[in-house]
């Protein structure tokens, strides 16, 4: 039973060491209850796992953009 444990970061959240990414996460999530409830399921689960990534402290999501041309779909309500 050689398992070890992995160490826990006990310093400050990324958020409260910068608030601009702590912005752009909640932004990030409103993002994803606008696309899920627009219909667009896949955007809303991109826009869900780049908000993931900035919880997991990964700076680089912060930057990214949503490709959307691959991703939307038809519905009733963007005829």
């Amino acid at each position: 039973m050689g398992f070890k444990r992995q160490s826990h970061n006990t310093g400050p959240h990324i958020f409260m060491t910068r608030p601009d990414l702590h912005l752009r996460y909640q932004e990030l999530l409103k993002e994803a209850r606008i696309w899920n409830n627009s219909g667009q399921y896949w955007l809303g689960k991109e826009t869900e796992l780049l908000a993931e990534q900035l919880l997991r402290a990964d700076e680089s999501a912060a930057t990214k953009i949503v490709r959307t041309e691959q991703h939307i779909r038809k519905t009733r309500r963007l005829l």
